[in-house]
């Protein structure tokens, strides 16, 4: 009954006529309320609205924050690629000489190589040469970038050694090591790398193998010698010794009779020993056993003894996670949403592993066309034609593409850039969270060659390189 008196009172209202030549009667005057009442009646809404504004800033932050890392994880990996787009154009050209070729780069610089030992050195962003090194009689230098801790090429490191021709043998024992301002390509130091097992570039610093006293001893020093820490490495100093420095881990490797991992603060983080079959190998010349850092954290053990290919995998925290045969092949760009995840190629096909469990999250019959990448918790690949993505957690297929006679480059992480042979060339863009082909880039001619160098996009087209971007 109260609902129909409602609905009664209403119509009655609407159908009423106002009668327009009557006095408006004065209203009552409102009860007057203190600012007491206001804020007891309105503080509930209020706390509300901050509530739920500070749980959106809240997402936003972490949202912000997870692609933020996503992107690092990325950026310093071979295969990932920036300003990508179908609006992409030429950001720049560079003519090479005859008997020029590309010879490196870094997040900043390009390095340019000639074949009588001389060098120039490009900035990336703009394609203008900042320095260069003339050529020397029978000397050759070899430059690459350092990034210091607070991240740019401030520095770049060369090594100058002996050299005639490219017939002849490179005299490694005539050599020295330079570092270079990035800017201007001033020497500040030189180093003599001479009676040293190794001697590699860590960050501003350099990492030390050598023979001290009869025993071996792994350093890292700053460039002028000085010592920031020691630690006595165990075997002897014969031609199978050898220390360096993964970048991407940002961690010392150390063979010697053992295998050995020790981070930037001269921590030991993973010790295995090489096994005596292994070691008899060595011994005769035969170096088939090697310990590599993966994204993630996890280490890689890959032996190839007696025509087998085997890997054992350890976790973040060095202990012994699974082992099986085949050869681990890192994939081009690993977005680490899954992490943990390590890539392996047996006989009969492909599997991605996880570190974390040890167990085989995804088991393919049939080995990959060309290299593989992990994006959004998915394994993509090309076979036979078609390009599949594979969710990692189920093993269950997401979507698949058809592709014909096509090369993988790379990937923003948004979409996955491949070569296509089929007519004129042409740059193909998929998603890859769904495989659908979202733009395509035609090439300027049949003989540009696109390469993907330091997260840029470069075409060489004859004695030209060329930079493909957004510009953003």
């Amino acid at each position: 009954m109260a609902g129909s008196n409602r609905k009664a009172a209403v119509e009655l209202v609407e159908g009423a006529e106002l009668d327009l030549d009557e006095p408006f009667a004065p209203a009552e005057e409102l009860p007057k309320r203190s600012w007491r009442d206001v804020v007891r009646r309105g503080w509930p809404l209020a706390l509300v609205a901050v509530v739920v504004a500070g749980a959106f800033t809240v997402a936003q932050a972490r949202e912000s924050s997870r692609v933020d890392a996503r992107l690092e994880a990325m950026r310093p990996q071979f295969g990932y690629i920036e300003g990508l787009g179908p609006e992409m154009g030429v950001l720049w050209s560079v003519d090479l000489a005859p008997r020029e070729y590309f010879g490196g780069s870094t997040e900043e610089l390009m390095f340019v190589s000639h074949e009588d030992g001389g060098l120039r050195v490009i900035d990336l962003a703009s394609g203008d040469e900042r320095w260069h090194v003339a050529a020397e009689p029978d000397r050759m230098t070899y430059c690459w970038g350092s990034d210091e801790p607070a991240g740019g090429t401030t520095h770049v490191l060369c090594e100058r050694y002996g050299y005639s021709s490219l017939e002849e043998p490179v005299d490694f024992e005539d050599r020295e090591i330079e570092r270079r301002d990035a800017m201007t390509g001033e020497v500040i130091e030189v180093r003599d790398p001479n009676g040293q097992l190794s001697l590699e570039w860590w960050g501003p610093d350099v990492l030390v193998l050598a023979e001290v006293d009869g025993a071996l001893e792994l350093r890292r020093e700053a460039f002028d010698g000085e010592a920031r820490w020691r630690v006595p490495v165990t075997g002897t100093a014969d031609g199978t010794a050898a220390a360096w420095v993964d970048p991407v881990a940002d961690v010392a490797v150390v063979r010697t009779d053992r295998h050995l991992v020790v981070d930037g603060d001269g921590q030991v983080v993973l010790d295995v020993p090489v096994r005596e079959d292994v070691a008899a190998a060595a011994a005769a010349g035969l170096v088939n056993e090697w310990l590599s850092p993966q994204r993630g954290g996890s280490f890689v053990l890959s032996r190839y003894v007696d025509d087998v290919e085997s890997v054992e995998v350890y976790d973040s925290q060095g202990e012994r996670s699974f082992s099986t045969v085949g050869y681990v092949a890192t994939p081009m760009v690993d977005d680490q949403v899954v992490p943990g995840l390590v890539v392996v190629h047996p006989p009969w096909g492909l599997a991605v592993w996880d570190s974390t469990t040890g167990k085989a999250a995804v088991e393919l019959d049939g080995a990959p066309n060309d290299g593989t990448m992990l994006l959004h918790g998915a394994l993509i690949y090309q076979r036979e034609g078609e390009l599949r993505a594979v969710d990692v957690r189920t093993g269950e297929e997401r979507w698949h593409a058809q592709l014909e006679q096509s090369e993988l480059l790379g990937s923003d992480g948004d979409v996955v850039l491949f070569l296509s042979y089929e007519g004129d060339p042409e740059l193909f863009a998929f998603s890859a969270r769904t495989g659908a082909l979202v733009w395509t880039y035609p090439l300027p001619s049949a003989s540009a060659f696109p390469m993907v160098y330091a997260g840029a996009l470069m075409l060489q087209d004859g004695q030209t390189l060329v930079r493909l971007g957004t510009g953003q």
